[in-house]
């Protein structure tokens, strides 16, 4: 099977068994022959290999220009980036991400993260990243955290209210979630303010999913 093919049919069907291995080249090959097509097999075999070259490229790939977008389960579960897997390839990682739920009267702010990294095009709360596990004295004496806060007046940060520990394919993400009440709106660059009410209009990982989820459980008032 071609590289090509194995990241498209690892992407349209969600299979997260890696390439590398002997179950995973079985798996494969065996997909790959269901769907082949017996009266054109060298036609399919040709197009599906350029799709992969040309649209279901291993970085941005055009997910808005896929046929197959609306049947893709790696799309619809937001782990494009991660598929295919290689575990001979395959470096865990540990990243620490510290999210702040903004609250200045009815509004709250967010983000559209962007670049390469995980989690593309969705979107997420103020966030300050570290090397490792900080407390959140540390964060507020932080640079980020100056930037982020510098005219909102006076700042009140709840302890954390939600943790855990956000496992992918290459990542393991140690997040922290607290709430914030500011006296004035801050002028967060890269962030837009939305009411709250209007946060379920936008797409974010299944671990800002979560949070909200549990935020929603035990502060309905929030909400």
């Amino acid at each position: 099977v071609d590289g090509n093919v194995y990241r498209v049919l690892s992407r349209i069907y969600g299979i997260d068994t890696p390439i590398d291995t002997t179950e995973g080249r079985k798996l494969f090959a065996a997909l790959a022959d269901e769907l082949l097509d017996r009266k054109d097999p060298g036609g399919y075999n040709q197009a599906l290999m350029e799709f992969g070259a040309l649209y279901c490229v291993p970085r941005s790939p055009q997910c808005g220009r896929c046929i197959f977008a609306d049947r893709c389960m790696a799309l619809a579960t937001h782990r494009v980036e991660e598929l295919p897997v290689k575990q001979g390839k395959t470096v865990v990682k540990p990243r620490y991400f510290n999210y702040f739920y903004v609250r200045q009267g009815g509004d709250t702010w967010i983000r559209r993260r962007e670049g390469r990294d995980i989690w593309r095009n969705l979107y997420e709360l103020p966030l300050i990243e570290t090397d490792e596990e900080q407390g959140l004295d540390d964060l507020q004496r932080s640079g980020i955290w100056a930037e982020l806060f510098h005219d909102a007046g006076q700042v009140s940060v709840s302890s954390q209210v939600y943790s855990c520990k956000h496992v992918l394919s290459h990542r393991i993400i140690h997040a922290r979630f607290y709430m914030v009440e500011t006296e004035f709106a801050p002028d967060m660059t890269g962030y837009m303010k939305i009411p709250v009410e209007r946060l379920g209009d936008y797409a974010v990982s299944r671990l800002t999913e979560s949070f909200l989820e549990k935020l929603s459980m035990n502060y309905p008032s929030l909400f």
